[in-house]
């Protein structure tokens, strides 16, 4: 759908041998050449406008003979290897007392939708029933699988003994879903659910029957802001034509600056993070998404949609 593509700024295919695997040792790589993304002949009709469609092509030297090759866009994350994580840290006996685990509500296809919680119980009953939350999201779209392997940073960062992890356990109670459409990634769909929905434009009225993930997940967020304060909403998404980490925030008319404060700390703290690719716009086509909607029905600054590059860091923002 996309007339742009990182592949013509030079990035490269994922690609895993079966061959290379067993005799090399090596895992998902990079390869291909004569890498191209360009426009076709075809067509399809988006809301009675007239889109055109794009092509990529490469070749590709098979190194094995009898050999099974796997070309992707990313490195892929499955449902089950985020299930099999989930299990370790649950069996975890230090990280149990930090981690817990629920099932929102099953999927249409009677996958489970994990719920999350890690914060530490070292506070007073008082100071515990104070602590704000943090709501973490990813992986909506199927094919961002860069958003699944940031909530896995996250998730070993935030159940580890460093100190910081100690501390923000202490401040605040985080409630995590790591696979907003486990549906679309058994399916190997790119950015639709089971039902051939975009679920990240479904926030303003989801269906309990077609739009579970969305539905039972946006009832959690509300009934959340009724007996506490939520700090900070992150929904962590893939981009496929831009490199760097950037934010999408919302515009505050009365006060710009309070939603840009946290963006601008974290490409002061990181490299990778770049503020002026950071967009606080709020177009009528993004309404239905998580950020907008909830802006609208909660009203705090702090709500982003993150942005990672399937690709990586260019070098300017790298220095």
């Amino acid at each position: 759908m996309k007339g742009y593509s990182l592949f013509n700024k030079g990035m490269l295919l994922t690609i895993y041998s079966e061959k290379k695997a067993e005799n090399e040792k090596i895992s998902w790589f990079k390869g291909g050449k004569e890498i191209q993304y360009y426009r076709n002949s075809f067509f399809k009709y988006v809301k009675e406008s007239k889109r055109n469609l794009s092509s990529l092509t490469f070749k590709y030297d098979f190194e094995y003979d009898d050999d099974t090759v796997y070309f992707a866009n990313t490195v892929p994350y499955l449902y089950t290897e985020m299930i099999k994580e989930l299990n370790d840290l649950e069996k975890n006996e230090i990280k149990s007392e930090i981690f817990y685990r629920k099932i929102l509500t099953t999927t249409l296809a009677g996958n489970n939708l994990e719920l999350l919680t890690i914060t530490s119980n070292d506070n007073s009953k008082e100071i515990y029933d104070k602590k704000p939350v943090i709501v973490l999201m990813s992986r909506v779209h199927p094919g961002e699988t860069v958003s699944s392997w940031i909530m896995k940073g996250v998730l070993d960062f935030l159940c580890s003994d460093s100190d910081e992890a100690n501390l923000l356990r202490s401040s605040f109670i985080f409630k995590i879903i790591p696979m907003m459409n486990p549906d679309g990634v058994v399916s190997g769909n790119y950015r639709t659910s089971l039902a051939g929905c975009d679920l990240n434009r479904r926030w303003i009225n989801p269906s309990e029957i077609l739009h579970p993930e969305v539905f039972y997940s946006k009832q959690m967020i509300l009934k959340l802001n009724q007996n506490r304060y939520i700090e900070m909403i992150c929904d962590f998404h893939g981009h496929s034509g831009s490199t760097n980490i950037f934010m999408f925030g919302n515009e505050i008319k009365e006060n710009p600056s309070e939603s840009r404060v946290f963006p601008m700390l974290l490409s002061k703290m990181s490299g990778y993070y770049n503020f002026p690719q950071c967009s606080f716009k709020m177009s009528k086509g993004k309404y239905g998404t998580a950020r907008i909607n909830l802006f609208h029905e909660i009203g705090i600054a702090n709500i982003f949609t993150v942005e990672a590059s399937f690709w990586g860091v260019s070098r300017e923002v790298s220095k």
